[in-house]
């Protein structure tokens, strides 16, 4: 990898093995297990015989970072280590403080994703709105808990979830007719998209990366088959996974490819071009086996871990690359940042108000 420029002295973030990169991670209780027992610490060694340091971890003090670090067939610990730029995986609200104490730290170093595109997507309603704007077709959201009851009748029913939420929490689904429990203005209501009644829901989490050239890549998507009645369709409550290959049409298939490369290109327009290195777009398949988008994710979980362990042959190597490919463009990004400043971030839309009427 060629060299990425930085100041000159020792505080300069690159070492002879290539930049210092910190992945944003969750705190762990002591030390982390060994690398080639969890997906990062499996790009982290690929990336390591790349010539790219990675350093994971929280604690950033003054654009350093104190966390761990592969070293040999460990982790071993870092402290102080320079940033030349970092990959947030802290998902969930939970961890927003701690990210923000952790960005702050870093000052301006280059951020994938960055904290505007993670404040977009936070917001389902908001994300929703701007897909909207850009031209990219979205299952029907409403807003406004006063129509939440004339919008089921039009629907027959829908699902009513936390805009903030994450995870599945809180997601209801509703009938025409059905009581609705009064909100705190938070919620949104979703038209319901699913097959008749007594068939398995189907759930598809679609990731889609940046190569280092900007070009978008799809790796296999996930479809997760629940059981009927299930409002939450996800693994961990026993849905099981399935490739996407294999269970959707050709048509089917174009059309997912197509939507999520129209909203990946409308969540990076919020941060230039370069910025944003990956994404998770979330379908619910129709009685007809074609994918309607639900939202979109800047934290995501792509779920190729699922199919791995189904079959580590066929989707062993797709899953890593998955895990390594954002880092390898976030070295990119450094690169570009180092040589031309830092990348400038056009306004949000400045109409992007969820009460809008004309929506």
């Amino acid at each position: 990898m060629a060299d990425i420029p930085g100041p000159v002295g020792d505080d300069s973030p690159m070492t002879a093995s290539g930049p210092a990169l910190l992945v944003l991670m969750r705190p762990y209780p002591g030390r982390p297990g060994r690398p080639a027992d969890m997906p990062m610490g499996r790009a982290a060694l690929r990336l390591q015989r790349e010539g790219v340091r990675i350093v994971i971890g929280h604690d950033v003090r003054g654009g350093r970072a104190w966390g761990w670090e592969v070293q040999g067939e460990t982790w071993g610990s870092v402290d102080g280590v320079p940033v030349s730029g970092a990959l947030d995986r802290l998902g969930g609200a939970e961890w927003d403080l701690l990210r923000e104490r952790a960005l702050a730290a870093l000052g301006d170093v280059p951020v994938c994703n960055p904290p505007r595109v993670k404040s977009l997507c936070s917001d389902k309603l908001i994300c929703q709105r701007h897909l909207e704007a850009h031209g990219v077709p979205m299952t029907a959201a409403e807003g406004s808990e006063g129509s939440f009851a004339r919008r089921l009748d039009e629907w027959g029913a829908g699902y009513l979830k936390p805009r903030r939420g994450s995870r599945g929490h809180g997601v209801v689904r509703l009938r025409a007719g059905e009581p609705i429990a009064a909100t705190a203005g938070d919620t949104l209501l979703q038209r319901a998209v699913g097959p008749g009644p007594g068939a398995a829901p189907v759930a598809i989490r679609q990731l889609a990366q940046r190569l280092p050239d900007r070009s978008w890549v799809l790796p296999e998507g996930v479809a997760r088959v629940g059981r009927p009645g299930d409002a939450v369709v996800c693994v961990a409550r026993g849905a099981a996974a399935s490739p996407v290959s294999e269970l959707l049409s050709m048509a089917a298939r174009t059309r997912l490819a197509d939507i999520t490369r129209s909203a990946a290109a409308a969540i990076a327009s919020v941060e230039g071009d370069g910025m944003v290195v990956e994404l998770g777009a979330d379908f619910a398949l129709d009685d007809a086996g074609m994918p309607h988008l639900l939202e979109v994710n800047s934290v995501p979980r792509g779920h190729l871990g699922a199919l791995a362990e189904l079959d580590p042959a066929r989707f062993a190597e797709p899953h890593l690359e998955a895990c390594a490919r954002p880092l390898r463009t976030l070295a990119s990004v450094v690169r570009e940042v180092g040589a031309k400043g830092r990348l400038e971030a056009p306004d949000l839309e400045a109409d992007l108000d969820p009460d809008r009427e004309s929506w």
